[in-house]
């Protein structure tokens, strides 16, 4: 749903290339200024519940921000 969601507002380019094994291949552009934005606040946010808090937020918030934010 939350893919939807995403997919819906085109705000992160994803292909879709079909494998010679049968599988699928998923790549997803995404923006890197909203994944430096998302770090960041995700930083200060988890920053609350310590070192382990902010690196978490960092990983989280900029992952985030990468799919979420306009593909550069």
């Amino acid at each position: 749903m939350f893919i939807r969601h995403i997919l819906s507002k085109q705000v992160a380019a994803i292909s879709i290339k079909p494998m010679r094994d049968g599988g699928l291949d998923f790549t997803v552009k995404g923006s890197t200024k909203g994944a430096v934005k998302g770090a960041i606040t995700g930083a200060g946010i988890g920053a609350k519940g310590g070192i382990p808090g902010a690196v978490a937020g960092t990983i989280i918030g900029g992952t985030i921000g990468y799919i979420t934010g306009p593909a550069d």
